[in-house]
């Protein structure tokens, strides 16, 4: 249409609260405050960040920058780093970058600044990394961004307690997926610690009595396949399905 005005594409960002809420209490804004140079600095939150874009999330984690494709409904929004829930979502501004030239971007920076194995809490956090693709995309980031980075930058410690306790809840998300992907797989660790008990038990027994176990109570078949089961549990279980 004649006059119109070409936006580009919409760039948002995507914040999950990895306090689990608190730092939205009295308590919490409280902590934050007196924990940063002054109330105007103290952060909103502490989050883990995704962009929003071509249909897609990117974020970036220990396991390098991921891509997933977006849900019809916002609402639905989920990371594939931290277990917890989506607090906000932000409009940053329009983008003239195109998809191709974005994820040529991102694959860049997944093999060199921001891979996987270079994920700091304060140095190459997901809030860093949302810092450089907003400047790459040229929209501005979020003001809480800052805050966030300045916080962690003057609270290193505590980061590392907080981005710990992310970690560790995506951690068991995802092996608890796996264990219901896979029921075979529990049946397998219970049976190995099983063995590890009764052999520790007859130990204890034979210590204490000083005598030989029963025969069949302590068989070399049944060490020998709870070391299988122990090491190599996916041999006695169907292949996993692959995301999608």
């Amino acid at each position: 249409m004649e006059g119109s005005v070409e936006l580009g594409t919409l760039v948002e960002a995507a914040s999950w609260d990895i306090t689990l809420g608190v730092a939205g209490t009295g308590l919490g804004r409280l902590i934050l405050s007196a924990t940063s140079e002054s109330e105007e600095v103290a952060p909103d939150s502490i989050d883990h960040i995704g962009i929003k874009i071509f249909g897609n999330l990117y974020e970036y984690g220990d396991l390098g920058i991921l891509t997933s494709p977006l849900p019809e409904d916002d609402s639905e929004l989920k990371s594939k780093y931290p277990a917890f829930s989506l607090r906000s979502l932000e409009e940053l501004g329009y983008t003239n970058r195109t998809m191709e030239e974005f994820d040529a971007w991102v694959e860049e920076m997944n093999n060199s600044d921001f891979k996987g194995s270079n994920y700091d809490l304060v140095t190459t956090s997901c809030v860093v990394w949302g810092k450089r693709a907003a400047e790459y995309l040229g929209v501005p980031n979020p003001p809480n961004w800052d805050r966030i980075i300045l916080w962690t930058q003057k609270h290193k410690g505590f980061t590392s307690i907080v981005g710990s306790t992310g970690l560790g809840a995506r951690h068991l998300q995802h092996k608890a997926t796996e264990y219901a992907q896979n029921p075979s797989k529990i049946k397998a660790k219970v049976k190995g610690l099983y063995k590890r008990i009764r052999r520790k038990r007859n130990a204890e027994n034979d210590e204490n009595n000083g005598e030989e176990p029963p025969e069949g109570e302590e068989g070399e078949d049944d060490d020998d396949d709870s070391d299988e089961d122990e090491e190599n549990p996916e041999e006695t279980t169907a292949t996993e399905p692959e995301e999608t």
